[in-house]
C-alpha cells in the first residue's frame, strides 16, 4: 500500500434543457434520453510524493477544508477559472520538493528535485481546462484524487 495520486480531467456535456425547442432532442440510449455526457482523461499521476500531497491539501480550498482525504476527490479549477492552479504553481516554485525515489546511482531515476516537474504537469492541466471548446454546456474541470 501506499499513496496513489491522480489529477484528473473531466469534460461534461450536457443535453437537459427545461424547455426544449424542434428538433433539438436529446439523444436516446437504450430507449432513455440521454442527459448528458462525461469523458475523463489522467492528467498526472504520482506514487508516494507526500510532499506534494501535503502542498495540495494545504493550498487549495477544497481540500484543506476536510479532516480526511484519502479517498476523497478535490475541485482544482473549473474551464477557465484557474487562478488558485495558477497561485499553486508560485508555490511550487519556491519549494525544494525531493524526489521519492532519488537514486545517484541510478541514472533514470529521475533527478533529486522535482518541482519543475510538477511545474510542468500542472501548467499542463490548466492550458487544458482553459482551452474547453466553446460548445453550449460543455464544461471542463480538473480534480485531485488520493488514496493509501
Amino acid at each position: 500500500m501506499g499513496l496513489d495520486m491522480t489529477l484528473f480531467g473531466e469534460e461534461k456535456q450536457s443535453f437537459y434543457t427545461p424547455i426544449r425547442t424542434g428538433d433539438e432532442l436529446p439523444p436516446m440510449e437504450d430507449g432513455f434520453q440521454v442527459t448528458g455526457k462525461a469523458t475523463e482523461v489522467e492528467l498526472a499521476y504520482w506514487r508516494k510524493h507526500w510532499d506534494l500531497h501535503e502542498l495540495i491539501l494545504g493550498h487549495f480550498r477544497d481540500a484543506e477544508s476536510c479532516n480526511d482525504q484519502n479517498g476523497r476527490t478535490f475541485h482544482l479549477a473549473y474551464n477557465d477559472d484557474v487562478d488558485e492552479m495558477k497561485s499553486f504553481i508560485d508555490v511550487l516554485a519556491k519549494e525544494e520538493i525531493r524526489n521519492p525515489y532519488y537514486d545517484p546511482h541510478w541514472k533514470e531515476g529521475g533527478g533529486m528535485w522535482l518541482q519543475e516537474t510538477y511545474i510542468e504537469q500542472f501548467q499542463a492541466a490548466i492550458d487544458w481546462s482553459s482551452r474547453c471548446p466553446n460548445k453550449v454546456a460543455l464544461n471542463r474541470e480538473v480534480t485531485y484524487y488520493s488514496s493509501w
